[in-house]
């Protein structure tokens, strides 16, 4: 493998904005994950990954548990940049 390779995969980020947002259906989404938990390499495969999907009230719910815990660790001078 060229060094020229392992640099480019050392040096690789991606940093993506988190919203609730989606442009496709709740079904779509699903259907996504299933076959990209389905098909992810594990050891021996064993395929033991598990994936819990939240959706509408869920996932804002699920948003708020963790802000509420979040709230209790950060200081509150160092929040807002935590909740966004």
């Amino acid at each position: 493998m060229s060094q020229g390779f392992m640099d480019v995969v050392r040096q690789r980020r991606s940093v993506y904005g988190i919203a609730k947002e989606i442009t496709v259906s709740d079904e779509r989404v699903v259907e996504i994950i299933r076959e990209a938990v389905k098909h992810t390499p594990s050891p021996f495969n064993s395929q033991s990954a598990r994936v819990v999907v939240l959706l509408g009230g869920q996932h804002d719910r699920f948003w708020d548990l963790t802000m509420e815990a979040l709230s209790r660790m950060v200081p509150p001078e160092r929040f807002a940049p935590t909740e966004e």
